[in-house]
C-alpha cells in the first residue's frame, strides 16, 4: 500500500457525501437480504422498482415458499440473472424457514439474533461464515448484510470499490477479496460501515468506471490513476 492516509480519504468523502447510506429499500431483515442478492450486477434503482411491487406481502422466507419458485421468478424478471437469483433466493428461503421450525430462543446465543427471532419468527445469522453457506450469498453480500442490519464493523468490497481504491493507490491488488482484507486492516472499526457507503457514492458520482471526473476530484493531488493520465 502507498503512504495514503485512509482517515484523510474518509474525512474528505464524509464532507462530500454526508448523507451516504444504503439505497436499497427494505422493511424486514429478510427483505434486506433479498435486495442485496438481487443487486448483484444490477442497479439499486432497478432492484427498488422491482421489489416495490411485492414487498407489501413478501416479508419472510415463508412468503417466498408460499408463492412458489416460478411465481417469484416472474416477479423479478426485470432483474439481470433473475433465473439464478430466483433459484438461490428460493433455496435460501427454504433453509431459513426450515431452521425457524426447529429453532427456539435457547438455541440462539446472540442477543441481536434473539431480537430478530422474537420480532420476525426467523433468524438470519450474524456470522459471516454461516451466511456464506446460503445459496447465492457470497462474502460481499454477507458483509453488506452484517454491516447494514447488525452494524457489525466490516468492509464489503465490490468491483466498483475495488476499482476506486486501486485507482487512488490505497491498495494495489488484483482481486476484491484481497482488497477487502487490506481495507479491513487499515480502516478503523468505527468507520468501516460508513466507509463502504462513502466509496459507493464516490464511485457513483465522481470516480466513474468510464470517464471518471478526475479534474474536479477530491483526490487528484494524490491519485495514482490521475498522475498517469
Amino acid at each position: 500500500m502507498n503512504n495514503i492516509d485512509i482517515n484523510y480519504i474518509l474525512d474528505q468523502l464524509e464532507k462530500e457525501f454526508p448523507d451516504a447510506k444504503i439505497q436499497l429499500n427494505y422493511k424486514t431483515p429478510f427483505q434486506l437480504l433479498i435486495s442485496i442478492m438481487l443487486s448483484a450486477q444490477s442497479t439499486d434503482i432497478q432492484v427498488n422498482k422491482t421489489t416495490a411491487k411485492f414487498y407489501d406481502y413478501i416479508n419472510s422466507p415463508k412468503d417466498i415458499l408460499d408463492i412458489g419458485l416460478d411465481n417469484f421468478k416472474e416477479k423479478i424478471k426485470s432483474i439481470g440473472l433473475y433465473n439464478s437469483k430466483g433459484n438461490n433466493i428460493y433455496k435460501t428461503s427454504n433453509i431459513l424457514y426450515t431452521q425457524s421450525l426447529n429453532l427456539s430462543k435457547n438455541d440462539i446465543k446472540n442477543n441481536l439474533s434473539i431480537i430478530m427471532y422474537e420480532k420476525y419468527g426467523y433468524m438470519i445469522s450474524d456470522n459471516l461464515y454461516e451466511l456464506i453457506k446460503f445459496p447465492g450469498v457470497g462474502e460481499k453480500t454477507a458483509k453488506v448484510f452484517l454491516s447494514e442490519y447488525y452494524k457489525i464493523p466490516t468492509m464489503p468490497v465490490d468491483t466498483h470499490i475495488h476499482r476506486i481504491v486501486n485507482r487512488i493507490g490505497i491498495v494495489k491488488t488484483k482481486r476484491e477479496v484481497q482488497t477487502s482484507k487490506i481495507l479491513e486492516e487499515i480502516i478503523p472499526n468505527n468507520r468501516k460501515n460508513k466507509a463502504h457507503q462513502l466509496f459507493i457514492f464516490f464511485g457513483r458520482y465522481q470516480c466513474l468506471a468510464k470517464n471518471p471526473k478526475c479534474k474536479n476530484c477530491l483526490f487528484n493531488n494524490i491519485c495514482q490513476y490521475y498522475k498517469n493520465l
